[in-house]
Order: C-alpha cells, then structure tokens, then sequence
C-alpha cells in the first residue's frame, strides 16, 4: 500500500500588531503576533516548528538577520483531523532595532521534508518617538 499524502496544514489566520492595535510601533512598544493552522486531513498532521519571524528592512528569510518573535516553538505540535491550533508570540522593539519597514511571516517545518514552509507576510514600521527633550530644544 502507497503511502498516505497528507494535506499541508492550512494557515487560516495571521495577525501582527503592536498593543493598541496598529501597524507601526515604537521603541519599547512590545509586536504580538499569532497564527492559526487548520488540519485538512483525516488523520493527524505534526508541525516541527512553529515561529512568527521578523526581519528588519534589508533582512532576508533565509540569511536573516533574525528579530523572531518570542517564545519560538520548538517541539513537534499534534494537530488533530478538522481541528485547528493558535500559536502566539510577542517580541518588545529596543532602541537599538533598525527603524524602517520591517516584514514579519509565520514560518513552519514540517518532519516530512524539514523544509521550512513561509506563509503570507505583514509589513510593520518601527519608528522612533520624538523625546520630550526633542520637542523642547525646537526638533
């Protein structure tokens, strides 16, 4: 009997947002971020890895630099038939994060292909609030 081919799972939802809801966000703002994948299959389909990636501008998916939303996770995720799972992260920008346009992506391995498999990305912005001494001195 051939083997049975599963289905990928199905990425039905992908949000990234800062606290209050926007697509921009500051230094010391703190990203959320979650995804849902839907098992398709009749029978149970097993996630690797699951990580809601960040790239600053310039970034690459494959050579990084890496400014992954945490906790990343890092043991095999069950999903059973017709079932669905939400897997969430955060990350809090710090002053030293390169401003611009970032893209963030929920980015999954499967243990059929150890092949990474990258869904639908969401630009963000990360700019720099004035400072109350900014404001002061005319900036």
């Amino acid at each position: 009997m051939p083997p049975v081919m599963l289905l990928p799972p199905e990425l039905t939802d992908f949000s990234i947002v800062n606290e209050q809801g926007f697509a921009t966000i500051a230094s010391g703002e703190t990203l959320l971020g979650s995804v849902t994948f839907h098992n398709p299959n009749d029978q149970p389909f097993t996630i690797r890895q699951i990580v809601i990636a960040g790239r600053a501008p310039g970034g690459t998916h494959a050579g990084g630099p890496y400014f992954d939303l945490s906790p990343i996770r890092n043991r095999p995720t069950i999903i059973a038939p017709g079932e669905s799972i939400t897997y969430s992260a955060s990350r809090t920008m710090r002053v030293t994060d390169p401003l611009g346009v970032w893209e963030f992506y929920p980015t999954w391995q499967e243990p059929a292909d150890s092949e990474w498999h990258d869904g639908e990305s969401s630009m963000i912005e990360v700019v720099r609030l004035p400072r109350d001494d900014d404001q002061d001195s005319g900036m």
